[in-house]
């Protein structure tokens, strides 16, 4: 047996040449190969580099995974808190990527709905003390009754009753129509075009039927054929009405409803010449949380607001130079 090493194409192998014997006397010979030992040295380096490689990737993978699961699981457990109304503490953040700018996101929505719940006690507070007081009126001017000792006559009395109901329904009707207002505007498609002239002139006349007390003057701008405005005609007659009735209880004696064009916009301004409201509180009385001097909430501008802000138009309180006014802009067709 010989053993010999050569190369081919460049791969060294080990040849083992074994005679053997066979029928024909012959001489014949088995020739072998087989890669040396120290050939196979460079395959086994490589399994080893790679198993290396294999690791390493392993490890780095579940290191990226840690540090995209850890803010995660914060962000999982901040919502939890969120859900629950727990407002104790803003999420901390301390990365910039799409992670850090989520959890920014998450505590501008805890601030505002931390905000909203504080509105809504406050809301809920105040307007419970609000109706509680025609609610004692009425209680008191019925114990009067029944005892047979009150103030001026019985007519009397049983107005002041009637006066303080009329006035519990309303604020009871406004509530229940400002909780339901979204709702309505967002699926009652009754949206009609219609003239703001003729909405305009019945709703002055049907306040006037109500309270001729005042001196009422109507500057409709009838030169314009047609003032079209597209909308729900029963909402923003709603909005108009709430003003109308807003400044007929500050008036001291005159109201003024006027309307007319600027470009293509229709301006309606409900003027009072009552007193003038403080200039600090004059882009808080639509709010639906706000009480004016009298501890009486105007939840009829915070409808209306709603109602023109739905129109895409606009509604501000301006103090004149005496007097206020209400201005309500809508674009028109």
């Amino acid at each position: 047996m010989m053993e010999f090493n050569a190369s081919y194409n460049g791969q060294r192998f080990l040849f083992i040449v074994s005679p053997f014997e066979n029928e024909t006397e012959e001489e014949a010979y088995l020739i072998s190969f087989m890669m040396p030992s120290d050939a196979k040295t460079p395959i086994t380096n490589t399994l080893v580099i790679g198993v290396i490689f294999i690791i390493i990737g392993f490890a780095i993978a579940k290191l990226i995974a840690n540090s995209i699961a850890k803010p995660l699981k914060e962000l999982e457990d901040y919502t939890v808190k969120i859900a629950m109304k727990d407002w104790s503490d803003p999420l901390e953040v301390d990365r910039e990527d799409e992670l850090g700018r989520l959890g920014m996101a998450m505590n501008e929505m805890q601030y505002a709905l931390k905000h909203a719940e504080q509105e809504e006690k406050m809301f809920l507070q105040s307007i419970s003390h609000d109706l509680k007081t025609p609610v004692m009126v009425i209680m008191s001017y019925a114990e009067a009754i029944r005892d047979g000792i009150y103030m001026g006559t019985l007519e009397d009395t049983a107005d002041t009753i009637k006066r303080e109901a009329m006035r519990l329904e309303r604020k009871i009707k406004q509530i229940l129509y400002l909780n339901s207002l979204d709702f309505m505007l967002n699926h009652e498609k009754d949206i009609t075009t219609f003239n703001l002239n003729e909405l305009v002139n019945e709703i002055a006349e049907k306040f006037q039927v109500m309270e001729s007390s005042f001196d009422w003057h109507l500057m409709l701008d009838m030169t314009l054929e047609e003032m079209n405005f597209t909308g729900n005609r029963e909402k923003l007659c709603v909005a108009i009405e709430n003003i109308v009735d807003n400044q007929m209880r500050y008036a001291e004696s005159k109201i003024e409803i006027s309307l007319r064009k600027d470009g293509e916009w229709a301006e309606i301004e409900i003027y009072n010449d009552g007193p003038h409201i403080d200039q600090n509180n004059i882009g808080k009385i639509f709010d639906n949380f706000y009480k004016d001097k009298k501890g009486n909430f105007g939840l009829g501008l915070a409808i209306t607001k709603k109602i023109v802000d739905y129109h895409e138009g606009e509604v501000v309180a301006l103090n004149r130079t005496v007097g206020v006014g209400f201005v309500v802009r809508v674009r028109c067709d």
